[in-house]
C-alpha cells in the first residue's frame, strides 16, 4: 500500500470507477464510514449509501477472527506494520490494552488479537454508528466464513437484492 491520494485524486478515481459501473445493475458497498482513511466520500454519494437498503452479515466473532487473519495475511506477516497500526489506536484505548494487543501480535496469536480488536474496538464503534443511522437492517446469518461460507452468503446477498 502506498500513501493515500489527495482528496481531489480520490474523488477523480472514484468518479472513474463509478462511471464504469452498469447503471442497470445494483451495487453492493460496505458503508461503515464516510471516510476512507483521511479521504471523504462525496456527500451526495454518502447520502445515497445511507439511504439505501442495508444488509448485515452476521457471523460469530470466532469465524470473523479467523477470516480476518486470512484476509490480512500481509499485515500479520509484517510485525512492524502491525505494531504501527495498533499504535495508532492509542488515542482510543488504555495503555495496558494496547500493550496486550502488541503482546498477542508479537506472540503470533493473530486470531486472539483479531478477536480482542473486534470486542474492544471495532464492534463497539460499528454498533454506535448503526444506532446513530437508525435505518432498517436485514440480517443474513453467516455461521462460517471459509470459501464455501462466503460463497453461500454471497448467494444470499444476491437473492435479497433480486427480491428488491
Amino acid at each position: 500500500m502506498g500513501p493515500q491520494p489527495s482528496q481531489k485524486a480520490f474523488e477523480g478515481r472514484l468518479a472513474l470507477a463509478l462511471a464504469g459501473l452498469d447503471p442497470s445493475r445494483p451495487v453492493v458497498v460496505e458503508a461503515e464510514s464516510s471516510k476512507v482513511g483521511e479521504c471523504r466520500l462525496p456527500p451526495r454519494l454518502w447520502r445515497a449509501m445511507v439511504e439505501a437498503p442495508r444488509l448485515s452479515i452476521d457471523a460469530p466473532r470466532s469465524a470473523r477472527a479467523d477470516y480476518l487473519v486470512r484476509a490480512y495475511g500481509d499485515m500479520v506477516a509484517d510485525p512492524d506494520r502491525l505494531a504501527g497500526v495498533l499504535g495508532r489506536l492509542r488515542h482510543a484505548h488504555p495503555a495496558d490494552r494496547i500493550a496486550d494487543w502488541l503482546r498477542l501480535a508479537q506472540a503470533g496469536q493473530f486470531g486472539a488479537l483479531a478477536d480482542a480488536l473486534m470486542e474492544h474496538h471495532y464492534d463497539p464503534r460499528y454498533a454506535k454508528h448503526r444506532a446513530r443511522m437508525a435505518v432498517p437492517v436485514t440480517s443474513l446469518p453467516a455461521p462460517v466464513l471459509d470459501d464455501a461460507g462466503i460463497d453461500s452468503v454471497a448467494r444470499d446477498v444476491a437473492a435479497r437484492i433480486a427480491q428488491g
